[in-house]
């Protein structure tokens, strides 16, 4: 095993964060496959985001897709 974890985080309707030139908010899911991506998550957003999933979420929640980081 390569040591790498994949998550799939979401963030709440106030978390508009500009990262890149991209805006992370309520319509979108960041992927993140890293050795702990929940501390990755926290490096780039700090506390403002809403849930993590272990698998994609329903998508027809957020109709502007995923985002690989």
């Amino acid at each position: 095993m390569n040591g790498l974890r994949t998550s799939w985080f979401t963030f709440g309707q106030g978390h508009a964060h500009h990262l890149s030139g991209f805006t992370y908010d309520h319509d979108v899911v960041a992927k993140i496959t890293a050795p702990d991506p929940r501390a990755r998550m926290f490096e780039l957003f700090g506390p403002k985001w809403g849930m993590e999933y272990g698998e994609e979420p329903d998508m027809s929640y957020y109709p502007r897709g995923v985002v690989e980081l």
